[in-house]
């Protein structure tokens, strides 16, 4: 399947949101096969990466520490929290 390019603003608020928990979080391209590009096609799309445990993924070792996961879900939530904010409502 083509890459999909995602939404460069949604891409950069979740890149803003990743650095406020982690000021070295690289921009990720991933090879992999994703609902997201799917979903890309018909909205803003963009993803957060959580480290793998031994950089393990799409695997039934994939693991994650707990640490990592709140993180993620704190950058997850921010970047949510910037959308609303830089939503314009309409009319």
């Amino acid at each position: 399947m083509a890459p999909v390019a995602f939404d460069p603003t949604l891409v950069e608020l979740a890149d803003s949101a990743a650095k406020q928990y982690c000021s070295s979080a690289p921009q990720l391209v991933s090879g992999a096969f994703h609902d997201a590009i799917h979903l890309a096609r018909v909205c803003p799309t963009a993803m957060l990466f959580t480290p793998c445990r031994a950089g393990i993924s799409h695997h039934p070792d994939e693991d994650i520490e707990r640490t990592e996961a709140e993180l993620a879900v704190r950058a997850l939530a921010s970047t949510v929290e910037n959308v609303l904010l830089n939503v314009q409502p309409k009319g």
